[in-house]
C-alpha cells in the first residue's frame, strides 16, 4: 500500500523558550479545500487496499449475523400510552414508537432514518410528557453533540411550531403544567465556528411551548465556572424542580432545588459543595 504525499511546512511553537516543530500544522484547518482533499484521497487509498484482502465478504457476513439482530430498549409509561426505542437491527438509527403495552409495537413515532441520505441524523434524546399528549424530542446531524429540540403531538404524528437549537449535553423534563419543559443548551456559536469551537457556559432554561426561542426562560447559568453541566429532574409527587450539576466529566455534583407549588420561587442551594456523587432517588 502506497499512501498519497502529505506535505510539510515549517512551523515551529514556543512553548516558554521550548521550540515545538509542528510540520502538519496545516492539516488542522477543517474548512480548507486541501484538507478536505488530503481526507478523501487518504480514504481512497485506504479503501483501495481493503477491498483487496481476501475473506472480507465472509467476514462481513458473518459480523452482519451477529450485530445486525433487533434491539429494544427500555419502554416509559406516560399516561395511558407506552414509549419505548426500538431498532430492526439493520437501522441506521433508532426509531421511537408508541403502544398501549410496554412491549407493543404500536406505530412509529419518531423515525430519524429518512431525514439524511446517509442516514446520519440521529434521534438524541426523547421526553414524554406526563400525560403522553405530548413528546419534546432532540435531533443530531452528522455526529454532532449540537441538538435541535421539536415537540411532537402524539394522537396526530405532527410537530408544534417549537423549535429550540443550540442544545447540548441535556434531556428535556416537563414541569408539572405539561406546557413548558426544561431544557440545558449554551450561547449561540461564533458562525463559521459551530463545529469548532469550544463550548463553556452551559445554562438551563424553560421553554414556554407556543413561544419563540428568545424569550425562554433563563433557569440557572454560572458564569464564573463556565465547565459545569447542569441536568433537570422533576420528582415523581411533582412538587420538586431538582438540578444536580457536574463539572465536565467529574463525577461529584452539586444540587439546587425550586418548590414548583410556590409561585415565583427559585432555584435554592441544597448541595453546595461538589464534595460527593449526589442524584435524585425520590421525593417524600
Amino acid at each position: 500500500m502506497t499512501a498519497p504525499a502529505t506535505r510539510t511546512v515549517e512551523h515551529v511553537d514556543d512553548f516558554f523558550g521550548t521550540a515545538v516543530p509542528d510540520p502538519y500544522r496545516w492539516l488542522e484547518d477543517a474548512d480548507s479545500e486541501e484538507v478536505r482533499d488530503w481526507v478523501a484521497a487518504q480514504g481512497a487509498a485506504t479503501r483501495g487496499y481493503l477491498d483487496t484482502l481476501p475473506g472480507r465478504d465472509a467476514i462481513t457476513a458473518r459480523l452482519s449475523a451477529l450485530w445486525n439482530l433487533p434491539k429494544s430498549f427500555l419502554p416509559v409509561h406516560r399516561g395511558e400510552r407506552w414509549f419505548r426505542r426500538t431498532n430492526d437491527g439493520e437501522q441506521q438509527q433508532d426509531v421511537l414508537r408508541v403502544a398501549d403495552s410496554p412491549m407493543g409495537d404500536g406505530t412509529v413515532l419518531i423515525d430519524p432514518n429518512p431525514l439524511a441520505p446517509d442516514g446520519s441524523t440521529a434521534l438524541s434524546a426523547d421526553a414524554p410528557s406526563d400525560d403522553g399528549s405530548l413528546v419534546a424530542y432532540s435531533l443530531s446531524e452528522a455526529g454532532s453533540d449540537w441538538q435541535t429540540w421539536r415537540v411532537r403531538d402524539v394522537a396526530s404524528g405532527t410537530d408544534l411550531d417549537d423549535v429550540i437549537r443550540w442544545a447540548k449535553f441535556t434531556m428535556a423534563c416537563w414541569l408539572p403544567s405539561g406546557d413548558a419543559f426544561v431544557y440545558g443548551g449554551f450561547e449561540p456559536p461564533v458562525e463559521g465556528q459551530e463545529y469548532a469551537g469550544a463550548n463553556r457556559g452551559h445554562r438551563l432554561y424553560v421553554h414556554l411551548l407556543g413561544t419563540p426561542q428568545e424569550s425562554d426562560e433563563l433557569l440557572i447559568a454560572l458564569p464564573d465556572e463556565p465547565d459545569w453541566l447542569f441536568a433537570p429532574e422533576v420528582t415523581e409527587d411533582h412538587r420538586w424542580l431538582v438540578v444536580t450539576a457536574a463539572q465536565g466529566t467529574n463525577h461529584e455534583t452539586r444540587v439546587w432545588v425550586r418548590d414548583l407549588t410556590e409561585a415565583g420561587d427559585v432555584l435554592h442551594p441544597l448541595i453546595g459543595d461538589a464534595d460527593a456523587e449526589w442524584r435524585l432517588v425520590t421525593s417524600l
